[in-house]
């Protein structure tokens, strides 16, 4: 008989999902420090970004049916990893692992999932090209892959942020689980977290005439640098993305963007931006092309007090294609509780 084991366990590291993937919004309310073991049917599945969705019907500790919602990553994220569509399909048994929502609702983030016996691909990152060579390449120009040995995970890179008293006091304002949090309504995810959403999305790079597009993956976020040495207009449209002005020097690509759209939390911590943020970007090949270095700095003195600064590489992966995000508002608010 189908049943809902309900079940603390130790959990193995090797099966923890990597918090970058989930911390955006959802870690603050998941208990990721136990599992569930839930077996049930699929009765419907939702494969759409921000976040891919399932429902489950198992029987709870009553005997009763209870419809668990299961929340998965991205579909490109999946998709790099063997995922398809059909991977989970409406009717499929199922026996999944997740980490529960601490407010006892039937919903979990997944660390496995089986079917049939066969353990389906899990959620760790991809590593293109750590460690080995997978292209190379003679310009910027390209398809990247940020490694993530030398980025890190998402949430832990900006927490490194030394905030403001008006930085500090909007953090611990802040509700990720409502529609306060960005994510619930499909915007934009401004640089500099563009730049460390590498880690787990394509970027790419793109001359254009007198400018450079940057674009990544995630919300199919795009940037143009104006490479035409053009100024920054003195009290021009304040846009999500912000106006970037780009030059060489020497090899080296210079990006410096300001003029940024408030933002209530452009780094899923909670932290606002406004009008005073300030990043500054330079990227340039390693000696022998498989790999593009980049230094950024963030400075933002409404909201932090100090600059962050840091250097990471992404991996050439011209074999790689862009996955369309398409944003879906029930998918991007399917964790929101209230």
């Amino acid at each position: 008989m189908l049943q809902t084991l309900f079940k603390v366990l130790v959990l193995a590291l090797i099966d923890v999902i990597p918090l970058g993937a989930l911390a955006h919004h959802s870690d603050t309310g998941l208990d990721l420090d136990s599992e569930v073991m839930l077996e049930g049917v699929v009765t419907k599945v939702n494969w759409r970004n921000p976040h891919i969705y399932f429902v489950m019907q198992v029987t709870d500790q009553g005997g009763q049916p209870a419809d668990w919602t299961i929340q998965m990553a991205s579909i490109p994220w999946l998709a790099r990893r063997g995922w398809t569509s059909d991977s989970v399909a409406v009717g499929d048994e199922l026996f999944v692992r997740a980490h529960p929502a601490v407010d006892g609702r039937d919903y979990g983030v997944f660390v496995s999932i089986e079917k049939g016996g066969v353990r389906l691909p899990k959620n760790n990152p991809v590593e293109l090209g750590a460690g080995s060579v997978v292209a190379t390449a003679t310009t910027l120009e390209g398809t990247w892959l940020g490694d993530r040995s030398t980025i890190g995970d998402f949430t832990e890179f900006f927490d490194r942020l030394v905030t403001s008293e008006k930085g500090a006091i909007a953090r611990n304002e802040f509700d990720a689980l409502s529609t306060m949090n960005p994510m619930s309504s499909c915007g934009t995810r401004p640089t500099p977290a563009t730049l460390v959403s590498a880690g787990g999305y394509l970027e790419e790079i793109e001359f254009v005439d007198d400018s450079i597009i940057l674009r990544n993956e995630i919300f199919d976020t795009e940037r143009i640098v104006y490479m035409d040495g053009r100024a920054h207009p003195e009290d021009g449209e304040r846009t999500p993305q912000g106006h970037s002005t780009g030059e060489w020097e020497g090899d080296v690509l210079v990006v410096d963007t300001v003029a940024f759209a408030d933002h209530r939390s452009p780094y899923q911590n909670g932290i606002p931006s406004g009008a005073q943020k300030h990043v500054v970007e330079k990227y340039w090949l390693n000696e022998d092309g498989t790999r593009i270095i980049l230094e950024m700095m963030l400075e933002d003195p409404e909201y932090l007090t100090t600059p962050l600064t840091d250097t990471m590489e992404w991996v050439y992966a011209p074999d790689q294609e862009m996955i369309p995000w398409n944003c879906d508002r029930e998918s991007t608010q399917g964790f929101v509780t209230h």
